[in-house]
This record gives C-alpha cells, sequence and structure tokens, in this order.
C-alpha cells in the first residue's frame, strides 16, 4: 500500500504517551485515506474512519466547504 502525507499533532509539551496515542490516530487516518483513494473503501467507510480517529467529520465537511484549510 502506498502511503500519503498525512498531518500528525505535535507539540512541545506532550509526553511519550500522547504522542503515541496522536501517532496511532495519525495512522487511522493514513491508512483510510489510502484505502479511499484506492478504492477500497466507500465514502461513508472513510469518514467513519475519520471519526473514528478524533475528526469531527461534520465540522469538517461545513469549515472545508467554507474554504478553510486545516493545513496552514
Amino acid at each position: 500500500m502506498e502511503f500519503l502525507a498525512t498531518p500528525l499533532i505535535v507539540h512541545a509539551e506532550m509526553d511519550e504517551a500522547a504522542f503515541q496515542y496522536e501517532l496511532a490516530r495519525m495512522r487511522v487516518r493514513e491508512a483510510a485515506t489510502a484505502e479511499f483513494v484506492a478504492g477500497e473503501i466507500e465514502v461513508d467507510d472513510f469518514l467513519d474512519a475519520l471519526q473514528d480517529s478524533g475528526i469531527d467529520v461534520d465540522d469538517a465537511l461545513k469549515t472545508w466547504s467554507s474554504g478553510r484549510s486545516y493545513m496552514s
């Protein structure tokens, strides 16, 4: 499976447990994105994976449609 660039939330005050938690969430998002792009999962399954990894999908869709980017 080809992996895609997926943001990892990191900040200076993180301890090892918090870093590992965010790393695990990033890996879920990464795998779901790769599977979706490859046509292996449906849109609903992709959105469920994002939701399960801590992304508020409804909020993300609203802000993306208004032009907000989470990458800046």
